[in-house]
């Protein structure tokens, strides 16, 4: 119960923040939920949401920054709105703040809300990534209500789509605000698509509006809406075959994912992709998929197609037709790793839909039996949720994660010494490590590995970037921190920082000027140059 104990006080210390986002992120359902339904209906949702949301909001509890080296990117973009915003000139701020194309609409609406709500830009990141996750699976509780009209089963699915599986949750530690947020409105476009059967042109115009807002929030959703769109429309003519052409194709679909799947499991970086699913919750949905297909094959059928598309996207290169992103693919492995969580949780809800149909056709016949049918699908559904939460449940975790989680509390003091006490043109020393995240490239780029990453954007002292493995005892690289001006080095506990004992076997070179539980500062001494 701690856990909601903690989602209880960060609701009451962000409660404006939490509602403002609430209230932004629920205008999506206005063109998605015509039909009135049952109070059974609402009063499930709105219990579903209030739990998610205090599970995610515990996420809060002992978090000073957002995590992860791309949250400071977004930081940057967000306060360069923020300016344009409060100065009238957003279309200057827009085109100057970054040189490329950087999921502008998440950072635009990040801005306008921290605008809006008088917040600190970190606390709105932190609260809006929470909030998003709350989210993204209600959509997915929708479209399982709009096929089967099984309460439980449409229940079923927003659990596995919010807690299956440590992916989506796990990409808010990578800074990933943008993907999820292009997720959620992927999945509402999704539904309102499905929604509406017979669209007039108001409807169009809307989808439309809907496929470019989701599209600027991150690009990589509009390849999400044409897999989709394909799945849906091989599905679609799938229903009209005969039984023979049906399973032909059902076995050339499951054969595909499966020569897929060996594939990627062949490469040590894609694998990575599939790590979160290889647990019993996917088991549980691969016993209930037979009853998907039999009873919704359709939706089955779009199911395996949109899995192999996604599969299939992790081979395919852009260089053809983006010259400039040579060894990127149409989508990037952590972007199928965290979208692989809703056709899973879509098959687990038409998985147990199907059991329970199946169980009343065969009690049909027995009038004796088909009374208890309620009672056996409610038995059914506490079953799978009980060994759903006895498989993840027991080891999910709902707090930030070490590997990624750079700021602790000592960081917070050691940025308020050095904006007081260092000059302003100081050149500060922070480690990096190597990231690839796109298999079979020569080079991999220098990205931040401890807190050091945020002393730029903090304190406004210049920061300099070098390999966490460095060699402090040796004199060639002293001589090139030197030549570099490097004036101070910074130093915390997190594993993939710059090693104390390094340091400390050179005190003729390295003081330590700075010392705190977990973060030190160390100057560069005896270095020829003069500031």
């Amino acid at each position: 119960m701690q856990i909601f104990f903690d989602g209880v006080q960060a609701l009451s210390q962000n409660w404006v923040l939490v509602v403002g986002a609430t209230l932004v992120l629920s205008l999506n359902f206005l063109f998605s939920l015509k039909a009135k339904q049952e109070i059974s209906f609402k009063i499930t949702l709105a219990l579903f949401f209030l739990a998610s949301l205090l599970l995610r909001l515990a996420y809060l509890r002992d978090i000073y920054l957002p995590p992860y080296f791309d949250s400071v990117e977004h930081l940057r973009i967000i306060n360069a709105l923020l300016d344009g915003w409060k100065s009238h000139t957003l279309l200057d701020s827009t085109s100057n703040v970054t040189p490329t194309y950087y999921h502008l609409g998440y950072h635009l609406l990040a801005s306008l809300l921290t605008l809006t709500l008088g917040a600190k830009t970190p606390n709105m990141m932190l609260v809006f990534g929470q909030v998003v996750l709350t989210f993204i699976p209600i959509p997915v509780f929708l479209l399982i209500w709009q096929k089967t009209k099984d309460l439980p089963s449409a229940l079923f699915a927003a659990l596995l789509a919010g807690f299956g599986w440590y992916m989506p949750a796990f990409a808010v530690n990578w800074g990933k605000y943008p993907a999820l947020l292009g997720i959620f409105f992927f999945e509402i476009l999704l539904l309102s698509f499905q929604q509406d059967k017979k669209r007039n042109s108001f409807t169009k115009i809307l989808i439309f509006l809907g496929i470019l807002i989701a599209t600027i929030i991150h690009t990589r959703v509009l390849i999400l809406i044409l897999i989709a769109y394909t799945s849906w429309i091989f599905a679609k003519e799938i229903k009209d075959f005969s039984v023979d052409k049906k399973n032909s194709i059902i076995r050339i679909l499951l054969f595909s994912i499966f020569i897929y799947l060996l594939s990627i499991q062949e490469d040590p970086l894609l694998k990575l992709a599939l790590e979160p699913y290889l647990n019993n919750t996917s088991l549980l949905i691969l016993i209930l998929s037979p009853f998907a297909l039999k009873k919704y094959p359709r939706e089955t059928y779009f199911i395996l197609f949109f899995i192999l598309f996604l599969l299939v996207t992790l081979f395919i290169p852009t260089a053809w037709a983006l010259p400039q992103f040579p060894d990127q693919t149409l989508l990037d492995r952590p972007f199928v790793e965290i979208i692989l969580f809703f056709p899973l949780a879509l098959l687990g809800g038409f998985g147990l839909a199907g059991l329970v149909r199946t169980l009343q056709d065969l009690s049909r016949p027995y009038a004796q039996m088909q009374d208890k049918s309620r009672t056996t699908r409610n038995t059914l559904f506490f079953i799978f949720v009980l060994l759903f939460s006895f498989f993840t449940l027991k080891n999910y975790d709902f707090y930030p994660s070490a590997c990624c989680d750079f700021v602790g509390y000592d960081d917070t003091l050691a940025f308020d010494w050095l904006d007081k006490n260092l000059p302003q043109d100081t050149q500060i020393l922070i480690a990096g490590n190597q990231l690839n995240v796109v298999p079979n490239t020569t080079s991999s780029s220098l990205v931040a590995s401890d807190a050091g990453i945020w002393i730029t954007p903090l304190t406004g002292r210049k920061s300099i970037m070098l390999s966490h493995h460095l060699d402090f005892p040796s004199q060639e690289i002293f001589e090139e921190l030197c030549k570099k001006e490097i004036d101070y080095i910074y130093l915390d506990n997190t594993s993939q920082s710059f090693k104390y004992s390094q340091l400390d076997k050179k005190p003729e070179w390295y003081k330590q000027t700075l010392i705190l539980p977990s973060t030190s500062i160390y100057q560069l001494q005896s270095c020829s140059y003069e500031k």
